[in-house]
């Protein structure tokens, strides 16, 4: 697994024949993105895709406890949040069954900004953009915004929305996923 540095300009060539398909997917520990990664690691094996995993930190507003920080600590808020994924991705690796060939190389990118930016930013060229869900309604959506819902608008390519919510039986019939193209 190799570590990809911060986005420099965030963007990528359009897709040729010549190279591999590229996935990218979005995580922040949650149980819809944990469902996202998964389904995007099948995703790659079966293509033969890279996988770019991405997430994104606020340097903006944090907390430390109940009160704000001025002055972030940027490097711990980024070495934190890689390490944090990196562990996601060794859990989900060893969870998602292989068919015996070698797996799909994956890349983890940490980013400073909004989730959406960096998300829409990595899906330049790329073949498919993965992001999970957590189902809070359109209301709440609406209210709070959506990473999910930002990246089916924006994304320079199709996009594959897991939702980590379903009944076993939905998730058998479509996979656990939706897809919107764009």
């Amino acid at each position: 697994m190799a570590v990809g540095d911060e986005p420099q300009g965030g963007r990528r060539e359009p897709a040729t024949g010549s190279r591999r398909p590229r996935i990218v997917v979005g995580v922040d520990g949650s149980a819809g993105s944990r469902a996202a990664l998964a389904h995007a690691l099948r995703t790659a094996h079966s293509r033969g895709a890279d996988l770019e995993v991405v997430a994104a930190y606020d340097v903006q507003l944090y907390w430390m406890g109940v009160y704000p920080v001025v002055n972030p600590p940027v490097d711990q808020l980024r070495a934190l949040t890689e390490e944090r994924t990196r562990r996601l991705v060794d859990g989900v690796v060893r969870e998602v069954p292989g068919d015996g060939r070698s797996g799909p190389r994956v890349d983890v990118v940490v980013t400073a900004g909004p989730a959406v930016q960096a998300l829409l930013d990595r899906a330049e060229g790329a073949d498919l953009l993965v992001v999970g869900s957590r189902g809070r309604g359109a209301l709440r959506s609406a209210a709070l915004g959506s990473v999910a819902l930002n990246c089916v608008m924006h994304a320079p390519c199709p996009v594959l929305t897991v939702h980590a919510g379903l009944r076993a039986a939905e998730a058998a019939r479509s996979g656990g996923a939706v897809t919107a193209s764009v």
